[in-house]
């Protein structure tokens, strides 16, 4: 999920984007908002397309693009994906997790009923040391911790760390897509 919620948001946003930063030096400012609107509807209607295409399509019900935040909401029957930058972690993320070190943006949330999937850029590119970090953090604030898999997902190679404690069982991801290094968690109540 994580390179193809990247690629939706800089490919169609961009696009819009810098379609109404074009079209608005040429027009004035009233005509402005005017394109803003035909860019944003364009946009959210190509997304839609380009979701509704996609392996997962019927499962999503509303899609919204707003142009001027950069945000992208993506409404499913099994709840909602916020995509964007320098996003808020949700209101009930585990205050146990430790989080990465040295600077991140966070860019794709999604929560629902004590499940979180969060994806953060990191401004740190090793990763290596994060998952030290990460590991060590999870050790030290009682999760048991499991040996360190490989896996791919969608050609992204990634190291993942599987925690339980605190009422939660923890995936932490560490990978790098589309050139940039990111940590993913995957958050639900354990069974």
């Amino acid at each position: 999920m994580t390179p193809h919620s990247r690629f939706v948001r800089s490919g169609s946003l961009a696009l819009v984007a810098l379609t109404v930063v074009a079209l608005g030096a040429v027009t004035g400012c009233s005509a402005e908002e005017k394109v803003r609107d035909k860019a944003e509807t364009a946009g959210e209607g190509a997304l839609e397309k380009a979701i509704a295409d996609g392996e997962h399509g019927d499962d999503v019900e509303d899609v919204d693009v707003d142009a001027e935040t950069g945000t992208i909401t993506i409404k499913g029957k099994d709840g909602t994906l916020l995509i964007g930058e320098d996003l808020a972690m949700p209101e009930e993320f585990p205050s146990t997790l430790p989080l990465p070190e040295g600077g991140h943006s966070v860019n794709a949330v999604a929560a629902e009923q004590g499940v979180f999937e969060v994806t953060m850029l990191v401004t740190d590119t090793d990763l290596a040391a994060h998952e030290e970090r990460i590991r060590a953090g999870l050790e030290r604030a009682d999760y048991e911790i499991e040996a360190t898999e490989t896996a791919t997902v969608d050609g992204v190679a990634q190291r993942v760390v599987n925690g339980i404690g605190h009422g939660f069982e923890v995936a932490v991801r560490f990978s790098v897509a589309l050139g940039k290094s990111a940590v993913h968690y995957s958050v639900k109540p354990q069974t």
